[in-house]
């Protein structure tokens, strides 16, 4: 497991961090003050640190983050640790994949005051045999669904997209409603930073596929 920052020093044994069972009942400070101050700041020592290398986690292409193993992670706590901080449980990559973008073609961060387009050319959306959907997330200390006044919270072919004059779908991640012509393919965005999340159920295993990066998800491109 390859780590981009060093963890804080975790030396310490179990029998030196829980107390004696005659120390029961007695407050953290009997613990001895190093102890106690490791304790108390553990927990944002910890956040902070999957915080700083939560890119690590992945492959980042086209600015899309993609990680595989999820689900099965041997003894690759890191990214055991970050899926349940920011991710909760997580399926085998065989029964779903998550990439995630935060920045747009230029590598900029993605920002409710601008407007975005996506678009996948004919025949080339998301392989799987199952479904695929979109689900915006607002970046507020977490990441949360974003409300809006059509309570869309995702955007998929389950919302009858409707396509360009050649084909393509372009899907449009703004705040504001791009026109009831477009509202299918609208995935509301909240005024901040925010970040896509493509779910893909059942990915295909086979070209094209994005578990052999025979596919890849395109860019997200701010509108001019």
């Amino acid at each position: 497991m390859v780590m981009s920052a060093p963890l804080p020093d975790c030396s310490l044994r179990a029998d030196q961090l829980l107390p004696r069972p005659d120390d029961r009942g007695q407050s953290l400070a009997a613990l001895g003050p190093d102890v106690a101050t490791a304790l108390e700041t553990l927990p944002k020592d910890a956040l902070d640190y999957l915080n700083a290398n939560q890119k690590a986690m992945g492959t980042e292409i086209d600015g899309w983050i993609f990680t595989k193993g999820l689900g099965d992670y041997g003894t690759d706590y890191q990214k055991r640790a970050l899926v349940a901080a920011f991710g909760w449980p997580a399926n085998l990559q065989a029964d779903a994949v998550y990439p995630y973008t935060l920045t747009d073609s230029d590598g900029q961060p993605l920002s409710g005051t601008n407007k975005y387009t996506l678009t996948f050319a004919k025949g080339q959306e998301p392989p799987v045999n199952g479904f695929w959907s979109i689900t915006m997330y607002e970046i507020d200390g977490g990441w949360w669904f974003v409300p809006n006044a059509l309570n869309k919270f995702t955007v998929s072919p389950r919302d009858n997209l409707v396509a360009n004059a050649d084909g393509s779908v372009t899907l449009y991640f703004q705040n504001e409603s791009p026109g009831k012509d477009k509202e299918a393919n609208w995935l509301p965005a909240p005024t901040g930073a925010f970040i896509p999340m493509l779910r893909m159920y059942w990915p295909k295993d086979s070209a094209p596929s994005i578990l052999d990066g025979s596919w890849t998800p395109p860019k997200v491109v701010k509108v001019e």
